[in-house]
């Protein structure tokens, strides 16, 4: 009964993200969707395109943990990071199976579950420092093994070059 633009226009959360939206499905928004038809607005979920993010630490099992450790173990000189994944069930994912690697975030990737709303303070920044803390020890053990840190110039002209691609980067469907 409603067109796209109507049901975005509705949505809570949709509806104060109008900018997005509407501009990516524009020749959608007339559509009608049917009642029981699901929309996918975005594939890849940020803040920025409305994410919502939930602490789901207590669903962590050793199978997932050791799932996770095999597929990383190809990745022997990465030490910390936050991976985003994809999964069919809770169950499978608990299992540590049917899980497929979408992106893989290196040091500077905070971890997700401080954006829960649900979050406090005191914990969110507990967990940065934990953070910064495990990734200086990481430092400091590669530099006793020789690994020599960048410049800051090199740092520098990195992330330039990664703000000159970024332009080309396609929008997420």
């Amino acid at each position: 009964m409603s067109t796209l633009a109507e049901l975005i226009a509705r949505d809570r959360r949709a509806g104060n993200l109008q900018h997005l939206y509407l501009e990516r499905h524009q020749e959608r928004l007339q559509d009608v969707i049917e009642a029981g038809e699901s929309f996918r607005l975005v594939f890849s979920i940020t803040h920025s395109r409305g994410g919502i993010f939930r602490d789901g630490n207590y669903l962590v099992t050793p199978e997932l943990t050791d799932s996770i450790n095999r597929l990383m173990s190809d990745m022997p000189e990465f030490h910390y990071g936050r991976l985003d994944i994809k999964f069919s069930n809770i169950e499978r994912l608990q299992q540590g199976r049917d899980i497929e690697i979408v992106e893989i975030n290196t040091a500077s990737a905070e971890s997700l579950h401080i954006w829960d709303r649900n979050a406090r303070l005191g914990t969110a920044l507990k967990t940065l420092l934990w953070q910064y803390r495990s990734l200086f020890r990481f430092g400091q053990i590669n530099r006793k093994r020789g690994f020599v840190p960048p410049k800051l110039s090199e740092v520098r002209d990195r992330w330039r070059e990664e703000k000159r691609v970024a332009a080309f980067y396609p929008l997420t469907d």
